[in-house]
């Protein structure tokens, strides 16, 4: 996969939960030509809870990891 297609990444966010409040971090791939649009929930690593969406490319991909 070339640089290009990873041009529209979103850096490492952290957020809290809003249903257990224990902090996790996200990052978003967007390797998607312009044009297509779609959207990826953004669960909790903890308790699987929604805490909303990112929208983006046909391609988006939303990755969680639990901190400490």
């Amino acid at each position: 996969m070339s640089q290009f297609n990873h041009l529209n990444d979103i850096p490492d966010k952290i957020m809290n939960c809003s249903k257990c409040g224990k902090k996790f971090s996200i990052s978003i791939s967007d390797g998607s030509m312009w044009g297509g649009h779609d959207s990826e929930s953004i669960q909790c690593p903890w308790c699987g809870a929604n805490n909303g969406k990112e929208y983006g490319g046909d391609m988006i991909m939303v990755f969680t990891s639990r901190l400490k």
